[in-house]
């Protein structure tokens, strides 16, 4: 199943490129994010380390893969006579992979294509992996998905910044509900151009 997933996220990518205009511009970014990890019941943050790799369709569009990795603290459930009892099993390792799309919406308004400040709309796709043991509280493969704005700003051709605001399932609690709030993620890196 990983697999199949895999080989469609690529073809997805691959499907992108060969679409794109004659001079072709990529960028990389890398980020940080904290997502919620869930922990007898109460929210902590852990960290998630994460790459982009996008390539520009046109002066509104860019498509790409993403990878991140996060490592959770995991709980094995048991149950006494009466109730779920929850005992901490250290830690795992949880990979994240995808195909994202980022739409520019301040370059539908202005007629340069070099601005500093970029703001745009962002979609992605894909699947976690939790390397974990079946007994415990989260383990293997998960459909995960989000959206959100984000902000970008370059400091010369090839180095700037971003934030993104991500609403999607990047949290682990399996059957729990969330408010709408405890949904939002917010991402923080560089961008590199070439």
């Amino acid at each position: 199943m990983n697999l199949k997933i895999l080989f469609s996220l690529l073809l997805v990518f691959i499907g992108a490129v060969s679409k794109a205009q004659d001079d072709p511009q990529i960028d990389l970014k890398i980020g940080f994010s904290f997502y919620k990890n869930i922990s007898r019941n109460e929210f902590n943050k852990m960290p998630n380390l994460n790459m982009e790799v996008n390539y520009f369709i046109s002066r509104y569009l860019k498509s790409g893969l993403y990878l991140g990795a996060s490592y959770l603290t995991n709980w094995k459930m048991t149950r006494d006579s009466v109730y779920k009892v929850y005992e901490s099993s250290g830690g795992s390792l949880a990979v994240y992979y995808g195909a994202n799309i980022n739409f520019s919406l301040l370059k539908i308004l202005t007629k340069t294509d070099n601005l500093k400040l970029d703001c745009y709309a962002l979609a992605r796709i894909g699947g976690r992996y939790i390397f974990a043991p079946e007994d415990l509280l989260v383990s293997g493969n998960d459909f995960i998905w989000g959206s959100g704005l984000g902000i970008s700003y370059q400091f010369n051709k090839k180095i700037g910044a971003f934030v993104e605001s991500i609403y999607g399932n990047n949290y682990f609690g399996r059957g729990s509900y969330y408010s709408f709030k405890e949904k939002i993620d917010f991402k923080y890196g560089i961008v590199l151009k070439y």
